[in-house]
């Protein structure tokens, strides 16, 4: 692989996280979906680090998004998840559809 293919496979693989909200309810759900909307989709990550508190919408869009992304080979990784963010999934016994996550620091 030649330095320009290199770099250019290296800039492809940077993604903008999608910020998730302290408080992510009806409407940060709705901008979430937007930005999602917008997102490349082969590969999505979410930095979940200031949730303090998600509720349900917001987790089913999130698992929207990940049986999406399984369906089409796409990666999703998530960046520091925050203890609301992984019990909302819990809560609402869909802890499955959150592993499905790559988990990053």
């Amino acid at each position: 692989m030649s330095d320009a293919e290199e770099t250019s496979q290296v800039e492809a693989d940077i993604v903008t996280p999608i910020l998730l909200p302290p408080d992510c309810g009806l409407p940060e759900t709705e901008d979430l979906i937007d930005a999602l909307n917008t997102a490349d989709v082969q590969s999505i990550v979410l930095d979940a680090s200031q949730v303090e508190k998600m509720s349900a919408p917001c987790a089913l869009a999130v698992v929207s998004l990940l049986r999406h992304a399984d369906a089409s080979d796409a990666k999703v990784a998530v960046i520091s998840p925050a203890p609301p963010f992984v019990d909302a999934f819990s809560e609402l016994g869909l802890f499955q559809d959150l592993m499905k996550m790559e988990f990053r620091q």
